[in-house]
């Protein structure tokens, strides 16, 4: 009887929840293609073509950075506890300082 009791406690140890939002530009416009990465892991995903994200993971503290070609890339800071999260990021553009142009012809 008690071996029963013990299989019908939730066991929450590796407790997973989902990590969702949206990639946007500074206009509020989706980029889809954008990549989110959890850092100091293999994990990412690529954001679709509305610019939403879903990513699974354990509960912890976690760092996700948002990235696109042309964009600074953003760092932002999860908790995952208990529950599902949803964490949206917004890019601004990339400033880009050349030195130097090679112009070619043929």
């Amino acid at each position: 009887m008690m071996g029963a009791l013990l299989f019908t406690l939730p066991i929450s140890l590796n407790a997973q929840h989902k990590v969702t939002g949206t990639i946007t530009d500074e206009n509020g416009e989706p980029l889809p293609g954008a990549t989110i990465q959890v850092l100091n892991t293999y994990q990412g995903v690529t954001a679709g073509l509305d610019g939403s994200y879903s990513l699974t993971l354990r509960d912890g503290q976690y760092e996700l950075k948002a990235d696109f070609i042309g964009y600074k890339e953003v760092i932002n800071e999860v908790q995952v506890q208990g529950s599902d999260v949803e964490l949206n990021f917004s890019l601004s553009p990339q400033d880009f300082v050349t030195d130097e142009v090679v112009i070619t012809a043929t």
